[in-house]
């Protein structure tokens, strides 16, 4: 009795020996927590002066590649969940402004913009332990006749899970253009740029990568300048002339925009630009000039005048009265001259009659003149 008492004084020893073994291996268990959202920035920028067109931009996300640790850099774990993103729609016509294009890129200082959130969904991932997790937002290649894509369509998030008195929390994100396969360094940057998707003590990134929270897309339109000439001998310089424009194939809601700029040859400083009504008239005198901006790219024009080839004018086009511009990515302003010429001789006839009576009074008033001469030295 003695020996199997004291047999189970040794297996119970060992089994609580066991016990503290397996507490002392995982001394903390955190509670998972679940993912949040984060924005980034949407800008598409226009020509000034030029519309807004509309045009949709979609996106994916997927899970990014794990970094094992090393010397001063942090932990990078494979995001977790299937987060999800939500397309960005411009409308036609929407705002734009000068500051906005200047927030995409300061470079844009002869162009307009407007910008819009990228709103990403990471409510389906769970994180676990303290570190980086990270994720690959793709940018899908517009095929919009016009859009230039932004050079880079990769933007790397990492979302920093932290440590705090024993809870998991979400630190912040960092957004780095391009795909990053580095692991972050330790250091801490408290910049409080949180708006801008930098939270406040997230880590600083190392290596050669950029950070970047927005894409840019450009939209490429192209012009139409439309004269008008009056020549010849019988040219009225002082008559108008109405004209009309046909955009083809314009997508509903987006106008082209025009100005008048050139009144008699002389140039309008400020001219300002309307949208305009597609093949509505415009008038147009001796020497004027319209200019119409914002002309998307595969869009066919064809230029009419009223009053073609009447009232004993020939008209005639310097360029093509029609043309589709090219979708190529490349802006293209046609020069289009409208020359109305009238021409006018008089007849032969009529200036012989007239050549043939002032030889016969001249010739006549010169003997006039001889008699009196005569006459008047007789009576001398």
């Amino acid at each position: 009795m003695k020996r199997i008492t004291k047999l189970f004084g040794v297996l119970l020893a060992f089994a609580l020996m066991f016990t503290a073994t397996a507490v002392k291996a995982d001394p903390f268990d955190y509670d998972t927590i679940n993912g949040e959202s984060t924005k980034l920035k949407k800008y598409l920028v226009v020509d000034k002066n030029t519309n807004i067109p509309g045009v949709t931009f979609s996106f994916t996300v997927a899970a990014g590649a794990a970094v094992d640790p090393g010397e001063g850099t942090l932990p990078v774990y494979a995001g977790t969940g299937s987060p999800t993103i939500a397309d960005v729609t411009f409308n036609a016509g929407e705002s734009a402004d000068a500051a906005t294009a200047l927030d995409a890129d300061e470079g844009y200082t002869e162009k307009i913009g407007a910008k819009k959130d990228i709103t990403i969904n990471f409510s389906s991932a769970v994180y676990d332990k303290p570190g980086v997790y990270r994720y690959v937002v793709t940018e899908t290649a517009s095929t919009e006749p016009g859009v230039v894509n932004d050079s880079q369509p990769k933007r790397t998030i990492d979302v920093y899970v932290e440590d705090n008195n024993g809870e998991l929390v979400i630190a912040g994100y960092v957004s780095y253009e391009g795909e990053f396969t580095a692991a972050p360094k330790q250091s801490y940057t408290p910049n409080g740029a949180a708006t801008d998707g930098y939270a406040n003590g997230v880590p600083e990134g190392s290596g050669d990568m950029t950070k970047s929270n927005k894409y840019v897309n450009e939209y490429i339109t192209n012009e139409l300048e439309l004269s008008k000439q009056v020549t010849g001998n019988q040219g009225d310089k002082e008559s108008q002339w109405e004209m009309k424009v046909n955009f083809e194939t314009l997508a509903t809601g987006y106008n082209v925009k025009y100005a008048k700029v050139k009144e008699n040859g002389t140039p309008i400083s400020e001219p300002t630009y309307t949208d305009y009504t597609n093949n509505s008239a415009i008038t147009l005198g001796h020497d004027d000039t319209y200019d119409f901006i914002g002309i998307p790219e595969g869009v066919k024009y064809t230029v009419t005048e009223t009053k073609e080839n009447q009232d004993g004018y020939t008209t005639t086009y310097t360029n093509e009265k029609t043309h589709t511009y090219a979708d190529d990515d490349e802006p293209e302003d046609v020069l289009l001259t409208v020359e109305n010429n009238r021409q006018g001789v008089l007849p032969t006839g009529v200036m012989a009659a007239t050549s043939t009576g002032l030889i016969i009074a001249g010739v006549g008033l010169a003997g006039l003149l001889i008699m009196r001469r005569k006459k008047d030295e007789d009576e001398d």
